[in-house]
């Protein structure tokens, strides 16, 4: 019998499906397993999860894939100051990335690169009647 587009693509999912079994994904399995419990989804089938974390990894990869293209453009505008030829990836091209996948993301009005500037005084290890000394002077 002659094969049939059916019967070809019913093997070539047979195949991926059995390729599923050996294949280790960038995003590990356990990793999977927690956000797909996290929205409700239960399966004891490894291959199952595999393909999602394939899908999962995919769908990242092009992200990240637009974002480098998104900063490509960016850095090749006139105007654009550029001292050396390193690429840099800036939220803002991670941004425009998103926009395409209908994902919005914003930077949070303040952030706070490094610890509070404030000092906090330091509590005395001193007895009471030896108030007004420092340790290092006793």
């Amino acid at each position: 019998l002659p094969s049939t587009p059916s019967m070809d693509s019913q093997l070539d999912v047979e195949e991926f499906l059995q390729s599923m079994e050996d294949y280790q994904p960038t995003i590990p399995d356990e990793v999977t397993a927690y956000y797909l419990s996290r929205t409700g989804f239960s399966s004891s089938d490894t291959k199952v999860k595999r393909m999602i974390a394939l899908a999962a990894q995919k769908f990242v990869s092009d992200i990240a894939n637009d974002a480098i293209q998104y900063s490509k453009i960016r850095q090749q505008a006139p105007g654009h100051k550029s001292r050396d030829k390193k690429m840099v990836l800036t939220i803002e091209d991670l941004q425009q990335s998103l926009t395409d996948y209908a994902i919005s993301i914003r930077k949070p009005e303040y952030f706070a690169d490094r610890a509070s500037t404030t000092s906090v005084p330091a509590q005395s290890t001193t007895s009471g009647k030896e108030k007004g000394k420092s340790p290092a002077s006793t």
